[in-house]
């Protein structure tokens, strides 16, 4: 499958579990290049999508808090 489009993904601990579903999900499943990082300077600089999957308040992203 070709590749669409990239989405970062901010995540405060990158675990195995959280990367292999998000891999799973965003890359085998839609399509999308995926970027899993925990610098949070993505939050603001990036151009590209983000997904914002922490604690951390970031109201004009999209936003999943981990419990």
């Amino acid at each position: 499958m070709a590749r669409s489009g990239v989405l970062n993904v901010y995540i405060e601990d990158i675990s195995p579990r959280a990367g292999w579903v998000f891999k799973l999900v965003f890359e085998d499943l839609l399509g999308l290049n995926l970027n899993m990082t925990s610098d949070s300077s993505v939050l603001k600089l990036s151009e590209q999508p983000v997904l914002n999957y922490s604690t951390v308040e970031a109201s004009h992203l999209l936003s999943v808090t981990p419990y």
